[in-house]
């Protein structure tokens, strides 16, 4: 078969109305994969992602304490867990992940260890925010 012969037959195949939709119905199939796993970024998805935790150290005053005694620790180390996340000006807490999480400015954000202290604190549960 000769090259002529090939595109006289393929040109035949784009006259015929079926294979052009077949072409292009293949082609959408894809580029909408692709575009999808593009969208996905490095592959790690939301629920994935691990809460945040700060440590804070207090330190105590000096006064009255023996420096050498070893009973009283001059500096105390206390982990908080920074779980659920809530505005200054709503009444929703989120988990840190959550797109209504995301949208709250740093300064605006108020942190709860527990479901409790925050719903104490008068927030109710984010009804978009997966595993709450």
């Amino acid at each position: 078969m000769s090259i002529q012969e090939l595109s006289r037959k393929f040109k035949g195949l784009y006259s015929n109305p079926e294979y052009l939709l077949l072409i292009l119905i293949i082609t959408v199939s894809f580029v909408s994969f692709y575009l999808g796993r593009v969208s996905v970024g490095n592959g790690h998805s939301e629920a994935t992602r691990i809460p945040i935790q700060a440590t804070i150290i207090e330190s105590n005053t000096l006064q009255n304490h023996d420096i050498t005694s070893t009973t009283t620790p001059l500096v105390e180390e206390k982990v908080v867990k920074e779980t659920y996340v809530a505005s200054k000006s709503g009444t929703k807490y989120h988990l840190p992940w959550c797109p209504g999480a995301k949208q709250i400015k740093d300064e605006n954000k108020v942190w709860f260890a527990t479901k409790t202290d925050a719903e104490k604190a008068g927030y109710t549960p984010a009804a978009n925010c997966k595993g709450i």
